[in-house]
């Protein structure tokens, strides 16, 4: 079967474009063949799917009906269009759409990330590192933290307006994928306190990709990609502090395979396989 595939356009975020451009790749190992087209262009041969990495055309849609039309790894604020289906990172983030839109239901699929660009560390670092947006809801109390934690040096890498400057707090702005692997690699532990309703929480699977302990909020997809054990009960500083000064009795090749089994390529290649089979056969 084939794939006409709308690329993310130049200007969207890196995490987008990745997954857009690493789309047609994961499923052509799984067997279809699959287009790439561009906005503005048509596809050139009739396609079975035509997928929406961000805006869904309105020419595709007129010019080919028959054809199933999709939104993979739907994640920030994207209003669904009727008539296409829609593909979330994670459960929690289907609800989150779903109460604001009135609109499903919606197939989950989680992100991947490719373990290759993020292989295993030794630890043995001093820090706690966090690796985000510098927005409130994005780094939680990140602030209130490394104030209660002096002792602690904390070494952050993002861009935003919210970070406190503090004696312990390093903030190394953005960093390239090498830069931020070599981080989580000899983290202590990695925090992700978000406090709004994560779509599927990157930094958090590549750090565990790493082997790295992570230490996440229980808000949105970290209640599904992360072990149980990686989820902080409260949401006080001091269930925070609690929970970051235990020690990493973790097998760090264990928590790597965790997320190599669910959030690969292949993973997710197959789990798309199957669902768009499921989707010709019931069409």
């Amino acid at each position: 079967m084939k794939i006409a595939h709308y690329a993310a356009p130049d200007g969207c975020s890196q995490a987008y474009l990745t997954l857009s451009y690493g789309f047609p790749g994961i499923m052509t190992a799984v067997g279809y063949d699959v287009e790439v087209v561009h906005n503005g262009m048509l596809p050139q041969c009739e396609p079975d799917f035509v997928t929406y990495a961000i805006d869904v055309q309105p020419e595709p849609m007129r010019a080919f009906p028959n054809a199933i039309h999709l939104q993979p790894f739907v994640d920030g604020d994207i209003a669904p269009t009727r008539g296409v289906l829609q593909v979330v990172p994670s459960v929690a983030w289907g609800k989150w759409m779903k109460n604001k839109y009135g609109y499903g239901p919606m197939h989950v699929i989680p992100n991947w990330v490719n373990p290759n660009l993020w292989p295993l560390g030794n630890g043995g670092g001093d820090y706690i590192a966090y690796v985000g947006r510098l927005w409130r809801s994005k780094m939680g109390i990140l602030n209130e933290l490394a104030a209660a934690m002096p002792d602690r040096r904390f070494i952050v890498a993002g861009s935003g307006r919210d970070l406190r400057a503090a004696p312990n707090v390093e903030n190394r702005g953005r960093l390239l994928p090498g830069d931020a692997c070599r981080l989580f690699q000899g983290a202590s532990v990695v925090i992700c306190p978000s406090t709004y309703c994560e779509p599927f929480g990157l930094a958090a699977v590549e750090a565990g990709l790493c082997g790295a302990r992570v230490v996440a909020s229980r808000k949105g997809a970290f209640m599904e990609t992360l072990p149980p054990g990686s989820l902080v009960g409260g949401d006080s500083v001091s269930d925070w502090v609690c929970e970051i000064w235990h020690e990493d009795d973790g097998d760090r090749a264990a928590r790597r395979a965790h997320h190599v089994a669910r959030h690969s390529p292949e993973a997710a290649g197959m789990r798309y396989a199957d669902l768009l089979d499921r989707l010709a056969t019931s069409k």
